[in-house]
């Protein structure tokens, strides 16, 4: 299990739950690193988890963010619900930080550079939407009321408060990376875009053939000015960032 600080800081609460409550049963490796290069830092926890399976028959790795503070015994919550749909990622729903409800859980767009959308609070808790989804089961469910062809996306999940297998063939053509670019629009103005290391490390599980999951059965609150609380429905009904198809 690892987490990553750029200063050496964790939230009270999280730490607690990093260190005293994250499993009942499981043996955890502990690997902090200090660093302000995010996806290095990622790809530093990865190799050491990669190379850690032959010698300590290890299958999982878990990371938490050092603002994320999720219910007790979380990582052998989100085992359990991988291990149940047979999924080799699982992701809890984070809110990012501000109040219009939008989560870092999303819909990749045409090019898998950027998204179609990021789910809300409401759409994740929309009657049709079941606990714990994949990208066909989002799709198949009526949180989102859009005219666009979405039969190519992908799931993109974050890696605030999630597992991953690490005893996969395909684990080690996978990494963390931040993908970047500027791009002139047709009225000539320059507009960004960026594809985070959370979603390009999604993205490429899924074309490796691994299955790709978020779920909701593991409660928790991203702290920043207040807590934003993923159990609770709020904010917008949309992302209103959607993209037009």
């Amino acid at each position: 299990m690892t987490t990553l600080t750029h200063d050496g800081k964790l939230d009270y609460l999280m730490a607690k739950a990093f260190y005293m409550t994250p499993s009942q049963e499981r043996l955890t490796f502990y690997m902090p690193r200090q660093t302000s290069l995010l996806a290095a830092g990622y790809n530093h926890l990865w190799c050491q988890a990669l190379n850690l399976p032959q010698k300590h028959d290890l299958r999982w790795f878990a990371m938490l963010h050092s603002d994320i503070v999720p219910e007790d015994f979380w990582v052998d919550k989100l085992i359990a619900e991988a291990e149940k749909h047979d999924a080799d990622v699982m992701s809890a729903i984070v809110p990012i930080k501000e109040n219009s409800g939008v989560t870092s859980t999303a819909i990749s767009g045409p090019d898998n550079f950027t998204r179609f959308a990021r789910l809300t609070m409401k759409q994740v808790y929309h009657p049709s939407m079941p606990d714990t989804f994949g990208i066909r089961e989002l799709l198949a469910g009526r949180a989102f009321n859009v005219d666009a062809d979405l039969s190519d996306s992908r799931l993109l999940v974050n890696t605030g408060c999630f597992v991953c297998r690490v005893d996969r063939e395909w684990c080690g053509r996978v990494h963390f990376t931040i993908n970047d670019r500027v791009s002139q629009q047709l009225g000539g103005a320059f507009a960004y875009a960026v594809e985070p290391e959370d979603w390009y490390f999604s993205r490429r599980v899924a074309e490796e053939g691994g299955k790709v999951m978020a779920t909701k059965v593991v409660k928790l609150e991203h702290i920043g000015s207040r807590s934003y609380k993923s159990n609770e429905v709020w904010g917008d009904e949309m992302d209103p960032a959607t993209l037009t198809m």
